[in-house]
């Protein structure tokens, strides 16, 4: 698997769209809790940054029947844009299964 290790600073205009998540100015300049005058901390080697994604669903698709589950799913976000949102480039971290009843608030 190819992972980017650091970011190549795109050529985006100021006020022009948006291609990737590290076109973003908080991603570029992101120190964690080093120092602000270090460089920024993503594009070190060896670190990773990941997206959570989180969704509730029904197993049983059209059915009447409800039973929800919730996957925990970890995308890369060092894959290059390509690949980033690929299936196979996805890791199910794990699953909370859910009521079986829907409640209303």
């Amino acid at each position: 698997m190819e992972i980017r290790h650091q970011h190549q600073q795109s050529q985006i205009a100021k006020g022009s769209s948006k291609c990737d998540i590290w076109d973003g100015l908080v991603w570029r300049q992101f120190t964690g809790s080093r120092n602000i005058n270090e460089p920024p901390f993503i594009p070190i080697p060896g670190v990773l940054a990941f997206l959570i994604y989180v969704d509730w669903f029904n197993a049983h698709e059209k059915s009447t029947q409800l039973a929800r589950i919730e996957p925990i799913m970890l995308i890369c976000l060092n894959l290059p844009p390509s690949k980033i949102l690929k299936q196979e480039n996805f890791y199910v971290a794990g699953i909370i299964p859910g009521s079986k009843e829907s409640t209303a608030l």
